[in-house]
């Protein structure tokens, strides 16, 4: 990570210090003008005046030069953790697909090709590409081979009803077992389901009692009857300020886990940013794991052991001033002091 921080100071330096280095130069002459102008005005009395007017000269300069190097640091230390920032996008999405390349049994393929598909799904509706991908992996998860047939009567379903999409896949799956309570949250009973059936579809559910035989027929009018209430329900969503600050948030970590070396697929990119992250970690990983790195952990091991007693040492001696300062007790009032001082800012404003 050191090489990618010191690339982000430098990149800084190349656009700041041209700015900074013109503003220096340009002080530095006024201030040799000011002077010249200084030997011809000694005469008339004023040297004294204008050599205050430099002084002031001079103060500016020095103020440019730590601003310039100040600028330099703080912009290091927010390009290091942008560089973080977008690296632990690029993590989260490669596990995402790791997450789907899982659900399809390691047919990579086609979990290439649902990742690409979902992530196109969220970056189209107002819902999060993790949200989408966790849908689908749950949806083939409890048996449906193609999740993408039921994602848009499931989204419509969650923006209609302000929900989300884990509850709508769930509720689904849940009255594909005969468990109907999840289908209240969303307005739909089981009676008129049975209802949807018979008189639009023209077909009578077979029931045993209070419980559905022919499911198959149940869940193609569940399907119906959520269709006839959910309509546009995500493009309706879509169109919110809600919906538009998560599509944009999901469209700017898709492309940024893109920037840094995510492909369309779920893969990672050779010599990419990730690419070389992730090469750094298994150098680490695999000499913690040598006979080399087990050596030096157990040498700072011991090391730490034997510095323990003079820590515990110090603490206590640390402790025992405070007592001699601050009297008996004094982390225990401390900690009331600042509990009551909350308590108070609470209450006031409360």
């Amino acid at each position: 990570m050191a090489d990618y921080v010191l690339s982000a100071e430098l990149s800084l330096k190349d656009k700041f210090t041209s700015k900074i280095n013109e503003a220096t130069k340009s002080s530095e002459k006024f201030k040799t003008v000011m002077e010249k102008v200084g030997h011809k005005l000694k005469d008339f009395g004023d040297a004294k005046k204008l050599d205050t007017f430099v002084n002031k000269i001079n103060t500016v300069t020095g103020k440019i030069n730590k601003l310039a190097i100040n600028s330099l640091k703080i912009g290091a230390i927010g390009g290091a953790g942008i560089l973080a920032g977008a690296s632990k996008i690029g993590a989260d999405f490669e596990a995402l697909g790791a997450r789907m390349n899982t659900a399809f049994q390691g047919n990579k393929q086609k979990a290439a090709e649902y990742y690409k598909w979902a992530n196109q799904f969220a970056n189209q509706t107002p819902f999060e590409n993790e949200e989408v991908i966790d849908a689908v992996v749950r949806l083939k998860s409890y048996g449906y081979e193609d999740p993408r047939r039921l994602m848009t009567i499931l989204g419509d379903m969650a923006g209609a009803y302000g929900k989300t999409l884990e509850q709508s896949v769930e509720a689904y799956a849940d009255a594909s077992r005969g468990e109907f309570e999840r289908l209240k949250e969303f307005g739909i009973q089981k009676d008129e389901v049975l209802k949807y059936a018979k008189e639009t579809m023209g077909k009578e559910v077979k029931m045993s009692g209070e419980k559905v035989k022919d499911m198959d027929t149940f869940m193609k009018a569940l399907e119906g009857l959520i269709k006839s209430r959910s309509k546009d329900g995500m493009k309706h969503l879509a169109n919110t300020l809600s919906g538009m600050l998560s599509t944009t948030k999901g469209l700017l970590k898709y492309n940024i886990s893109k920037l840094v070396g995510v492909t369309d697929e779920g893969e990672i990119r050779a010599g990419s940013l990730m690419d070389r992250i992730k090469q750094k970690f298994e150098k680490f990983n695999s000499y913690m794991q040598s006979p080399e790195g087990k050596k030096t952990i157990d040498k700072w091991t011991e090391a730490f052991d034997n510095a323990l007693p003079q820590i515990i040492k110090l603490a206590e001696t640390i402790k025992d001033k405070f007592k001699e300062i601050a009297g008996e007790n004094f982390i225990e009032k401390l900690n009331e002091s600042i509990k009551n001082f909350f308590k108070f800012i609470f209450y006031s404003f409360c």
